[in-house]
């Protein structure tokens, strides 16, 4: 009875906001029962207020967030638990995907066969222009080696 007593005060104290003291109720002898009972009570009052405060600052907090536009999913999905897709509704929605990706390849038509990113060809170099590319090349990396030896 002692130890237990013990425990019970210890998770009492945690809560500060009970109005009682478990040394009195104790104390009291034959009362003991009735005032655990009531000290029980009072215990649910206080938390059916604090589960009510609770439910009034979730509406709060979905006021403001809707006001703002934000929406928190830890909010949303508290108490849900995370839904998951059949193997066979995944390949119902990768299927559509599909088909809409097709639909809108065919509908873009042949200006683009190579797909939506394709570069217009260009004619190729002439061989003195690559010459001339690759010498301006060659020039810039003296200078920039010329300039690392300088520094160093």
């Amino acid at each position: 009875m002692g130890s237990m007593l013990f425990s019970i005060r210890n998770a009492v104290a945690k809560i500060p906001s009970v109005v009682y003291n478990l040394w009195a109720v104790h104390n009291l002898g034959g009362e003991t029962m009735s005032n655990l009972n009531s000290a029980l009570q009072q215990l649910r009052d206080e938390r059916k207020q604090a589960q009510a405060q609770l439910e009034k600052l979730d509406q709060a907090i979905l006021v403001i967030e809707g006001l703002s536009g934000r929406t928190d999913t830890r909010s949303t999905t508290r108490g849900r638990t995370k839904r998951t897709l059949s193997v066979a509704a995944r390949r119902r929605i990768s299927e559509a995907q599909r088909a809409r990706w097709a639909q809108r390849k065919k509908q873009a038509g042949t200006a683009s066969s190579t797909g939506p990113r394709a570069v217009p060809s260009r004619k190729p170099l002439s061989a003195s222009a690559r010459r001339r590319i690759a010498a301006a090349q060659r020039a810039r990396w003296a200078k920039f080696r010329s300039q690392q030896k300088s520094a160093a």
